[in-house]
């Protein structure tokens, strides 16, 4: 057996939410603008919803019996699994990317024995996504956890995948924006409109998209203090929103629950979001994405003087080993600047210093 099926992105390709006449919204999947439209019932990454999704992949009739799981099949134990309360304790995001790598799993080995699992079956699985390291690791840590699970509840002797090892992804991940990025975008778009807002609380508050996806007037206080528990680390952050970036929000159009909202008025999703800034930011000239401000936002801090418990206060680090990357950055540009002043070069010092263009990967 291999798990070799590859980790599609966030949300199930071809599926669309779309709301009808009536305003309710349903799972709709199509493979292109000319293809037939198909309903997908049941809640979504339900066992109803992905036999359904699977039948319509295939290309054949949406499948709305119920599935024959044998007990003791891979299938089984999943089941089994998103009963659990190790499942249902798992933060939602986490759960979505471990639905997807499941479904495609089980389309294919859903009726194979989980117990006749191996590491040799583990590891064909991650070499199969070896192209995408990422995606590679994202396999395998849904294999770690599903199997950790089967071996704390005697379901089985050995976790197959605990051994197994990540495969080495050397990678700056996001690149940080430049001023120049910032300059190009805010002359884009101009202030009034849902892009030029989104980016704003990017670029004052450094916030994740999830958590800046979440932000609204629930989170400041009277006192003008803004405070929201960062979904990645359950952090609580605390920070002052700054005068420029309420002007904005002052001057654009926000929900009733967020201030990024749709064109609706409703909250985004972050993979919503995450997609419609991506196309914002290439009308601008920029291909990059919004955690690339978040980059910057530290670097920014850190050349200004942040201290590295100020950005874990600021940013949700837990430990100095982020904070540590800006402030020895901000010092080496420093210090090498004042270098090039001491061999008789000319500095200008009312020019401020840029953030590091490499940094490394993890905010």
């Amino acid at each position: 057996m291999t798990l070799d099926e590859p980790m599609p992105k966030t949300r199930l390709p071809f599926m669309l939410h779309e709301r009808n006449r009536h305003g309710n919204f349903s799972w709709v999947f199509r493979r292109d603008k000319k293809a037939k439209r198909i309903k997908i019932n049941g809640d979504y990454g339900s066992e109803q919803f992905m036999a359904e999704y699977a039948g319509a992949l295939a290309g054949g009739a949406t499948v709305r019996k119920n599935l024959i799981v044998q007990k003791g099949s891979l299938r089984w134990l999943v089941l089994e699994w998103k009963k659990s309360s190790d499942w249902l304790t798992t933060k939602p995001s986490t759960r979505r990317q471990r639905e997807n790598i499941l479904l495609h799993i089980l389309e294919k080995n859903g009726h194979f024995p989980f117990s006749q699992v191996d590491d040799q079956a583990i590891i064909e699985g991650r070499e199969s996504r070896a192209t995408t390291p990422a995606a590679a690791n994202n396999y395998l840590k849904a294999m770690r956890a599903l199997f950790s699970w089967a071996h704390d509840v005697k379901l089985l002797k050995v976790n197959p995948a605990k051994d197994v090892k990540f495969i080495a992804n050397r990678t700056d991940g996001h690149e940080p924006w430049t001023i120049e990025d910032v300059e190009a975008y805010r002359t884009q778009w101009p202030i009034g409109g849902r892009q030029r807002l989104a980016f704003e609380i990017y670029y004052w508050t450094g916030l994740r998209r999830g958590d800046a996806t979440r932000m609204g007037r629930q989170h400041i206080g009277r006192d003008g203090i803004a405070r929201i528990r960062m979904e990645k680390t359950e952090q609580l952050v605390a920070f002052e929103m700054p005068s420029q970036l309420l002007d904005v929000i002052s001057n654009s159009p926000v929900g009733d629950l967020t201030f990024i909202a749709t064109v609706h008025g409703k909250p985004y999703k972050k993979e919503s979001l995450g997609n419609e800034f991506r196309e914002w930011c290439r009308k601008a000239g920029i291909r990059k994405s919004a955690h690339g401000i978040r980059k910057f936002a530290a670097a920014d801090a850190a050349m200004n003087g942040a201290s590295e418990s100020e950005l874990n206060a600021m940013f949700g680090w837990q430990t100095n080993n982020q904070s540590l990357v800006y402030t020895r950055s901000a010092s080496k540009a420093k210090q090498a600047t004042e270098a090039i002043a001491k061999r008789g070069g000319n500095v200008n010092s009312a020019a401020p210093l840029l953030p590091p263009a490499n940094l490394k990967k993890g905010v």
